[in-house]
């Protein structure tokens, strides 16, 4: 099982006892493991593929997930190759590792329906390690109408949301 590893913060401090559930129509997912065991931390997908980092009415993250060899650790690894984000009905915005490469941090906010008074945003920036890919430094999403999609280790009880926008 390859590793990806993001530093994603949280500013809540709720406690995380499960993922969303796919009939539920309102969820705080800074109150689910999707956001609040990643302090510091890895998770890790088994599979290449296109998931929904966010899923929700105001703000969508999804990432695109490759499967590349990395030489330094000579075998296969998981990176975030591309980045998808859109706000509100706004068109997606892309964000690949070639178009990151040489700048700093990237922070993509929303201010839409639930997110108008709290804090929703994602902040990328290009990563190295192990080979060069999109890094998930920072993701907040403070609204109350969504859903986190990337399973956490191997928790089989989480919404995996394979979708395109």
């Amino acid at each position: 099982m390859s590793i990806i590893a993001v530093l994603v913060l949280t500013v809540a401090a709720r406690s995380a006892n499960a993922f969303c559930t796919p009939t539920q129509n309102s969820c705080q997912i800074q109150s689910d493991p999707f956001v609040q065991p990643f302090i510091g931390e890895t998770f890790s997908l088994e599979n290449a593929g296109q998931f929904f980092a966010v899923d929700s009415a105001e703000m969508k993250v999804q990432v695109n997930i490759v499967s590349t060899f990395a030489p330094n650790l000579k075998k296969e690894v998981h990176v975030v190759n591309e980045l998808r984000y859109s706000c509100g009905g706004s068109a997606p915005q892309t964000f690949t590792t070639r178009a990151l490469t040489g700048k700093g941090p990237m922070t993509l906010s929303c201010d839409i329906g639930t997110c108008a008074r709290t804090t929703c945003r994602v902040v990328i920036l290009p990563g190295l390690d192990p080979v060069p890919n999109v890094q998930i430094q920072q993701i907040q999403y403070m609204g109350t109408r969504g859903n986190g999609g990337l399973c956490f280790q191997n928790d089989r009880q989480c919404q995996v949301t394979k979708s395109s926008f």
